[in-house]
């Protein structure tokens, strides 16, 4: 698997959320696209989006799996002030 942190690396891909909670389907899709031989990841819009419109995707189960064992495994430190 291929994680990106984006604060530490990124740009405007970094302010994308995923849509759970937000709404019923995404309205943006990930990507991957080869350039100069290259792997890059794009996102595609899936429906008109207005100025101002968040861009929201779907991070997938594996990402809310990972984030919910990551929140399992700080919870003993944060614990402990």
């Amino acid at each position: 698997r291929l994680f990106v942190d984006a604060a530490a690396e990124g740009d405007q891909m970094g302010c994308i959320n995923d849509y759970r909670g937000i709404r019923e389907e995404p309205n943006a899709l990930y990507c991957g696209i080869w350039v100069n031989g290259w792997p890059r990841v794009v996102v595609v819009a899936v429906e008109q989006l207005a100025p101002g419109d968040e861009v929201l995707t779907d991070y997938g189960d594996e990402w809310w799996e990972d984030f919910q064992a990551l929140q399992r495994a700080a919870a003993p430190v944060a614990a402990r002030g």
